[in-house]
C-alpha cells in the first residue's frame, strides 16, 4: 500500500522514493526528531486541555490567567516528553525544551483568547465544544480500493463535514505545493472512510505561525492518484532518473545521492 507521504515526496523528487523504498535508505535528522516530539506533545495536550478547562478555569477569569493555567500544564507535558525522548535528541536538551515551550505558549494564549471571547455568549459548559470542535488526532486510515494509506495529524469534524489538518514544524513554507498534495491525499482517504466529500483542509506551519486554508478540488485529488500510480511503478521495478535541481540543497538524502 502506498503512503500519502510517498506521493508528496515523489512530487519533491521521484528518485528519493527509489532510495527510500527500494534501497531502504533511511535518514533521521534533528528537525525530523523535533517534529515527531512536537506531535507527541500536541497529542497529549489535546487529551488534557478539556479536563484542565473544566476543572480549573472559571468564568470570571481573564484571558491572561486562563492562558497561564493552560501553559503551566503544557510545560509539564513538554518537559516529560522531551526527557522520555532524550536519547534521540542530538541538540541541547534544555534548548529543545525552551523552543517547544515558546511554540506551545502561543497555543495557550490563542486558546485562552478564543475561550474568553466565547464566554461573552455561551455558558461555560457549552463553550469548549463551540470553540474547539470535535477532532481526531494522529488518525490512521487505509483504503484498499485506493491502495493508499496515511496518518493524519488532525481531523476536525464541523457540521458533519471532515477537515484534515496537516501540522508542519519546518522553518520555511517553500514546499507548500508538496504539503498541499499531502493534504489532498488525506482528503481522499477521509472520503473513502466516511463517504462524505472533503473539499477543504488546513496546513499549519507552527514555527512560522502561519496557517493556510486549502481548497481541495477534483483536479488536485486526481493529481494525487496519478502520482500514486507513478510511485507504484517504482515499487514494481522502475528506476527514475536522478536529476540535480535546487531542491537537492535542502534534501536530507543529498550526501547519499550526490556523493
Amino acid at each position: 500500500m502506498i503512503y500519502v507521504t510517498d506521493v508528496s515526496q515523489y512530487a519533491f523528487c521521484p528518485y528519493s522514493i527509489y532510495l527510500r523504498k527500494i534501497r531502504k535508505i533511511k535518514v533521521v535528522t534533528p528537525p525530523m526528531i523535533f517534529g515527531d516530539i512536537y506531535h507527541r506533545i500536541s497529542e497529549e495536550i489535546e487529551k488534557r486541555e478539556r479536563v484542565i478547562f473544566d476543572i480549573f478555569v472559571e468564568e470570571d477569569m481573564g484571558a491572561e490567567e486562563i492562558a497561564s493555567i493552560f501553559y503551566n500544564d503544557t510545560k509539564k507535558v513538554v518537559r516529560n516528553t522531551v526527557l522520555r525522548n532524550k536519547r534521540r535528541i542530538t541538540e541541547d536538551i534544555l534548548g529543545t525544551i525552551e523552543r517547544l515551550n515558546q511554540l506551545f505558549l502561543r497555543r495557550s494564549i490563542d486558546r485562552a483568547l478564543l475561550l474568553k471571547e466565547a464566554m461573552k455568549t455561551y455558558r461555560k459548559k457549552d463553550i469548549y465544544d463551540v470553540v474547539f470542535p470535535e477532532a481526531f488526532t494522529e488518525l490512521s486510515i487505509a483504503s484498499k480500493k485506493l491502495n493508499l494509506c496515511g496518518r493524519i495529524d488532525r481531523v476536525e469534524e464541523i457540521d458533519n463535514k471532515y477537515y484534515p489538518v496537516e501540522i508542519k514544524t519546518s522553518t520555511a513554507d517553500r514546499y507548500i505545493e508538496k504539503d498541499i498534495l499531502q493534504l489532498a491525499g488525506y482528503a481522499l482517504l477521509l472520503e473513502s472512510k466516511f463517504g462524505i466529500p472533503v473539499d477543504k483542509g488546513v496546513i499549519d506551519y507552527v514555527i512560522l505561525n502561519k496557517k493556510y486554508e486549502v481548497e481541495i478540488d477534483t483536479a488536485l485529488k486526481n493529481d494525487v492518484l496519478k502520482i500514486k500510480n507513478s510511485v507504484e511503478e517504482i515499487l514494481n521495478g522502475y528506476v527514475p532518473e536522478k536529476k540535480r535541481k535546487k531542491e537537492c540543497d535542502f534534501c536530507n538524502l543529498r550526501d547519499i545521492c550526490w556523493k
